[in-house]
């Protein structure tokens, strides 16, 4: 059956990029339909006509046209689906959106909308779905689970490319800017302790937007802050750095952790991470806990730095490989 994709297929943020590998994966699919408009209105005309020719509707990122493309498909009889890349209602709680922001109530009805109205939700990850179920039990049955793919073939030639032949033992990186949800800062105040009590010479490199905790990070003499770096840069730090750290308090999935650990980094990773689903023999020593317990951390972060018999986490690559997530995809959507 034919199928319409619709959502954001540009955009270089996670979402972004994990519609771009889905895409990749159905490339040979004739049934497969993407939208060619950018266009606001012409996008939604080119969505009307093209609702006349599919089956079904995959609804691929959070945006408020996806309000028109229900409806429609609604009233065409068109089965409905939505890939969830992130939960809004837990995001805002804990990057503490203040109830007086004009959109924070726009988004929460719209993905209360989105819940409601469409016939099947996939979440990023698996351990994701299981949360979802429990946080909206009464959409439960709406709820399953498909991975952000990823290019092994092309990254694995860009790593050749970038290759710099050298790691500094004693950087650290972490994506996620002055997000709180990201929680650097509780990184920081453990690498301090580390510098300050244990001796060592720590440099943290952090990658990511301001938000509100950038201003309290670049405090710390040993922080490195970028805004933005492209991708291969981002990559290039990877292979620069000893360790990265992702200590999330919420992560539907995390493609940077993956990038992390095929590019030869050590992980330490919060066991809220939905990517510790494709991960294979995780030790408790490479797993935060208590994402504010700094001296948990440091603690870990200090085993990973001198420990030389540490074992270096596996990623199940047939998982996240775009290709078999984008089929797996594919025949749940035609089995529904």
């Amino acid at each position: 059956m034919k199928v319409l994709f619709t959502g954001d297929f540009s955009s270089d943020n996670g979402p972004g990029m994990a519609n771009k590998m889905l895409r990749a994966g159905l490339k040979s699919n004739k049934d497969a339909i993407f939208l060619k408009c950018s266009n606001q209105y012409t996008r939604l005309l080119e969505i009307f006509v093209k609702l006349f020719f599919v089956k079904s509707v995959c609804l691929c990122s959070a945006t408020f046209e996806n309000k028109f493309v229900i409806f429609f498909a609604k009233v065409m009889h068109k089965k409905i689906f939505y890939i969830m890349h992130g939960f809004f209602e837990k995001e805002f709680e804990l990057n503490d959106v203040s109830n007086q922001d004009p959109n924070k109530e726009k988004y929460l009805n719209y993905e209360d909308y989105i819940f409601r109205k469409v016939d099947k939700i996939f979440c990023v990850s698996k351990s994701f779905m299981n949360y979802m179920k429990q946080e909206k039990p009464l959409f439960s049955d709406k709820f399953d689970y498909s991975f952000n793919g990823i290019d092994i073939s092309y990254f694995n030639s860009m790593l050749s490319k970038i290759n710099t032949g050298k790691r500094n033992k004693n950087q650290i990186l972490s994506i996620g800017g002055g997000m709180p949800q990201k929680n650097n800062l509780a990184v920081c105040e453990a690498i301090s302790f580390l510098n300050t009590h244990k001796g060592f010479n720590l440099k943290y490199v952090i990658i990511g937007k301001p938000y509100s905790d950038k201003d309290f990070i670049i405090k710390y003499d040993f922080v490195e802050y970028y805004d933005y770096l492209p991708h291969d840069e981002v990559i290039r730090c990877m292979q620069e750095s000893n360790l990265y750290v992702q200590n999330s308090t919420f992560e539907t999935f995390g493609i940077a952790p993956v990038e992390a650990v095929l590019s030869g980094c050590q992980v330490l990773l919060s066991s809220k991470i939905g990517a510790l689903d494709i991960f294979n023999n995780v030790e408790e020593s490479q797993v935060i806990f208590d994402t504010n317990d700094y001296l948990e951390i440091s603690e870990k972060i200090e085993r990973l730095i001198i420990d030389k018999n540490k074992r270096v986490i596996e990623s199940n690559i047939d998982k996240i490989c775009h290709l078999n997530t984008a089929q797996t995809l594919w025949r749940k959507i035609n089995n529904f």
